[in-house]
């Protein structure tokens, strides 16, 4: 359901809301099977887009100015500043789902501190915000 309403979004042409689906998306199925569907579908619609940026960073069109040329150069910056982010984020969106799955689950705790390291207020933001 998730992708199916991130890819209406993404056929209208309304990137955002299709990112903010896929994230809300994330943050709340509790099987790994739905994560790496979402996960996987969110990363492919990342990479078309920096695609089609490049794409037309290549193919510019007749006439237009340098200015649209630098602005889409800076976009698909910030489009591979967060595809970057998406992937260094994933054992840690992984370690969510499992806990959102089986809180008690003491594993996924120690792995969790292990991700986070000596960041105390990240490991248990999830439960006690």
């Amino acid at each position: 359901m998730w992708t199916g309403l991130a890819t209406y979004w993404i056929k209208r042409g309304e990137f955002d809301r299709a990112k903010s689906t896929f994230e809300c998306a994330i943050g709340s199925v509790v099987t790994v099977r739905d994560f790496t569907q979402i996960f996987d579908a969110y990363a492919e619609f990342s990479e078309s887009l920096m695609g089609a940026m490049m794409e037309s960073l290549e193919n510019p069109d007749e006439g237009g100015d340098g200015d649209e040329e630098e602005e889409t150069e800076a976009q698909l910056d910030v489009k591979m500043r967060e595809f970057e982010e998406l992937m260094d984020r994933r054992p840690f969106l992984v370690n969510d789902v499992l806990i959102r799955r089986n809180p008690n689950d003491v594993q996924e705790w120690e792995k969790r501190v292990a991700l986070w390291g000596n960041d105390d207020e990240k490991v248990q933001i999830y439960f006690f915000p």
